[in-house]
């Protein structure tokens, strides 16, 4: 887990359920099923798999630097990202080259998995109303539905009563902003 935005992840995440959809995908429930994953991984063992910081927006929470990849904003990772993710139209994005899942781990395609079993028939409305239920969209400040509010994997735990988690999150990201210091 590194301590900063793992766009590598990211993509191969992004593909493994776009693959799992084996059809176009809305791009909001895309950021969605993303989002939900790291929210479930993040709740039961204090880690993530996009290592995103996400916001609450008005149609909920998203990961926001791949929200800022999927409408074009990251000049760094957008080229990569095209070649093998592309727009469809209709706000839809589809598989184009499977870039494997070297990156991820098996907890991360179980996490992937769980949540595509759970949500991938939903529609992109019925996943979006889902994500309003959650704590950590409902306790952001009403400025969401006009703008983005950010918010933070110490927020998520702490509104959805995981305090205990807190430690064990911090010293994941301790341990990897180390070894980012180390191995750059």
């Amino acid at each position: 887990m590194l301590a900063h935005f793992d766009f590598p992840k990211t993509l191969q995440a992004s593909a493994y359920l776009l693959k799992k959809a084996n059809a176009p995908m809305k791009y909001l429930k895309l950021l969605k099923l993303l989002y939900l994953a790291d929210r479930e991984m993040l709740l039961n063992h204090g880690l993530v798999i996009t290592c995103d910081n996400y916001c609450a927006m008005k149609h909920g929470p998203v990961p926001s630097h791949t929200y800022d990849i999927i409408m074009g904003r990251d000049p760094v990772n957008c080229p990569e990202w095209n070649h093998f993710i592309q727009p469809t139209g209709n706000k839809c994005v589809e598989l184009i080259i499977d870039p494997g899942i070297e990156e991820l781990s098996e907890a991360d395609t179980d996490y992937l998995d769980d949540v595509f079993n759970k949500y991938g028939s939903w529609d992109v409305w019925q996943v979006r109303d889902f994500t309003h239920t959650l704590p950590e969209w409902i306790n952001r400040p009403e400025e969401k539905n006009t703008s983005s509010v950010p918010f933070t994997p110490i927020d998520i735990l702490r509104e959805n009563g995981c305090e205990d988690v807190i430690p064990v999150y911090q010293e994941h990201i301790d341990i990897a902003r180390e070894l980012d210091l180390l191995f750059g």
